[in-house]
């Protein structure tokens, strides 16, 4: 590989889950080459479920204290002659209020000594308005909670999280989160918040009847109650992706690109090292090592006993070359005579 030398890398130790490795070190690579966008990149989201309100059942079997059996008897039989029951209390609670100088507000005919009137004038007292308010207080509240606009946020959040878990599971490590029926999210919503109306809209129409809870209901409910049990674990999911989300930004502050690529090409060069090719020719390598260092030996062997005997044969031929000069007169002599190789050729 680029910039090892050689021996450096046949010395390499062989690192377990090594793919494991280059891998993560490739992913901390290109986030510390993106550390600006990363550090400013949103991550994960917790949901809110909405819930009914607690106190719904027991404001649909609400009923108005202190109000005499036969009021709500004569009323109740009014209604029922005349077949009103949809509508009825409503029709006869906005009818008493155009009544005026006791004359009937539709045939303009006299009250006087009508007994029905001051029936009704009691039975849709302050008490039966304060209850009616509170039932559109409650309908508007689930409404509200329930809403499309609402449960669309929440959906918006849950898709967001997916996409958001995509793109940081690339530079770390988190557990997406899992919401049980998260296609069924919306409908489930949506049905608890339909059967609550219902049951409401009855209880509007005739505020004094105790309304009970419907099978519709208690099945939307059921769903809605499970979806908030994992809800409470998908936010615990979303926590720990976050606490990791926030340490890998905190990781990337002053890190340097060049330390994270000198890493990787370690670990690739580790790989590389490893191969079944990179193993016979290092272990060639190694034989060849070891053949050349009993070569150099014997060479080395060699040499001192070449040097051994060259000092013994220079003194002897120095000698015999100077006596020969002596006898011709030659006016010079030769001294230190010395031996070298060069070459690799043994001379003097």
């Amino acid at each position: 590989p680029s910039g090892f030398v050689f021996d450096s890398f046949v010395g390499l130790a062989a690192e377990p889950h090594i793919d494991t490795k280059i891998a993560e070190k490739e992913r901390e690579r290109e986030a510390v080459q993106q550390s600006a966008q990363l550090r400013a990149r949103a991550g994960l989201s917790q949901i809110t479920i909405p819930e009914v309100p607690a106190d719904l059942v027991e404001l649909l079997q609400r009923t108005i204290t202190g109000l005499s059996v036969a009021v709500e008897q004569r009323i109740a039989a009014h209604i029922a002659k005349h077949q009103m029951q949809d509508a009825g209390e409503a029709w006869l609670q906005e009818g008493l209020a155009y009544v005026h100088e006791d004359s009937c507000p539709f045939c303009d005919q006299s009250l006087e000594g009508v007994g029905l009137i001051p029936s009704l004038s009691a039975f849709f007292g302050e008490a039966y308005e304060q209850l009616k308010a509170r039932i559109a207080r409650m309908r508007e509240q689930i409404a509200t909670a329930f809403s499309d606009r609402a449960i669309g946020e929440a959906e918006r959040v849950i898709e967001g999280n997916a996409g958001a878990v995509e793109f940081w599971t690339r530079y770390c490590k988190i557990v997406a989160p899992v919401l049980s029926s998260p296609h069924g999210f919306a409908r489930s919503l949506r049905e608890l918040r339909d059967a609550a109306l219902v049951l409401l809209d009855k209880k509007a129409a005739m505020p004094l009847e105790t309304v009970r809870i419907d099978q519709r209901f208690s099945t939307a409910a059921s769903l809605v109650a499970a979806l908030r049990a994992s809800s409470a674990e998908y936010n615990q999911a979303v926590a720990k992706a976050q606490s990791v989300i926030a340490e890998k930004k905190k990781s990337l502050e002053g890190a340097s690109v060049d330390q994270v690529r000198r890493e990787l090409l370690l670990l690739q060069a580790i790989k590389a090292r490893h191969t079944q090719e990179a193993i016979k020719a290092c272990n060639e390598y190694g034989v060849a090592l070891k053949l050349k260092e009993l070569l150099e030996q014997q060479k080395e062997n060699a040499r001192e006993k070449l040097d051994e005997h060259t000092k013994t044969v220079i003194t002897i031929y120095e000698q015999t070359i100077n006596t020969l000069l002596k006898n011709f007169h030659a006016g010079f002599r030769i001294t230190g005579t010395k031996h070298a190789y060069p070459g690799g050729i043994p001379s003097s």
